[in-house]
């Protein structure tokens, strides 16, 4: 649906939007665009109007979906998904759904996989762990995985990459508390003999956004000038 559209819709009441959501509910980035579209407080109602008649004892949702859920429903429906048999058997669906978790309990849950001695796993739970921090909206969860993130410096670059990728996400919650924090992880994935260019591209990409974003946070802008000084030149 149009954008424009989409504003105007969001107007209506939500019994009324609910009619258009059952209809959008086999398309889940419409019906994703439908309730993002809408204030934060009602999103929850309008996702269960719309599968009101749905059996939901199996239902896995769409990412794009949990995506623009309120909190409290996107717990509740990655606890749900958590309880399914198939996701239990799959030890990566269990980490991407504990992902959706309340950050105290995300963080706990993607412990291990940062522990891993499988690279692959810790690649995919650097990201997941950035994520959970980033849907929880907290500044303090963004400073904590920060801290995790020190552990990169002797990790391999895939790992790397990938959670630095993740991490190019979250400017809008930096701090300037974070700005010496954010210093390490770009010395250190600079001075990397394996350095790549997704990583330095991930750098870049963080740096340009928390320009944007913290024009007015002179640790943040220092961090930001020298880090693409560093990559540019590295």
């Amino acid at each position: 649906l149009p954008p424009t559209l989409l504003r105007r819709l969001a107007t209506l009441p939500t019994g009324e939007l609910a009619v258009l959501a059952v209809r959008l509910r086999e398309r889940s980035r419409a019906l994703a665009a439908l309730l993002d579209a809408v204030a934060p407080a009602r999103r929850g109602q309008l996702y269960d109007l719309a599968l009101a008649d749905v059996d939901t004892a199996t239902l896995v949702p769409a990412v794009e979906l949990m995506e623009v859920l309120p909190a409290e429903v996107r717990v509740r429906e990655a606890r749900r998904v958590l309880g399914l048999a198939t996701t239990r058997e799959r030890e990566a669906e269990v980490r991407t759904w504990s992902a959706y978790l309340a950050w105290p309990d995300a963080a706990a849950a993607l412990d291990a996989a940062l522990r891993s001695g499988d690279a692959d796993e810790r690649a995919h739970g650097y990201p997941l762990l950035v994520a959970a921090a980033r849907r929880s909206r907290d500044p303090q969860a963004v400073a904590e995985v920060i801290v995790r993130l020190g552990r990169l410096r002797n990790e391999q670059d895939p790992v790397r990459a990938a959670a630095l990728t993740a991490l190019a996400k979250v400017a809008p919650l930096l701090t300037a508390d974070m700005a010496a924090g954010l210093t390490g992880l770009t010395t250190d994935a600079v001075d990397a003999r394996d350095a790549s260019a997704a990583t330095t591209r991930a750098l870049s990409t963080l740096a340009a956004d928390v320009l944007a974003c913290h024009i007015d946070v002179p640790p943040l802008c220092e961090w930001a000038l020298l880090t693409i000084d560093l990559v540019s030149t590295g």
